[in-house]
């Protein structure tokens, strides 16, 4: 129904949830990658910037 792959779906609803910790909590990309369970902040990064077009900290920079 999405148009998307079961991982491609997950990579955006993680990505969104991340989102929202990054404009609403005060929590480091770290905290958030340990949160979202991605292995680490590096494959956390590079899945938010493959859905966003932005790494974590250019898009908490473009949105404050």
């Amino acid at each position: 129904h999405t148009g998307k792959s079961p991982m491609q779906y997950l990579s955006f609803v993680k990505t969104e949830e991340a989102k929202r910790l990054l404009r609403e909590e005060n929590m480091s990309v770290s905290e958030i990658a340990d949160l979202l369970r991605y292995s680490g902040i590096h494959s956390f990064t590079r899945a938010f910037k493959n859905v966003t077009g932005f790494s974590p900290t250019a898009y908490i920079k473009s949105i404050f």
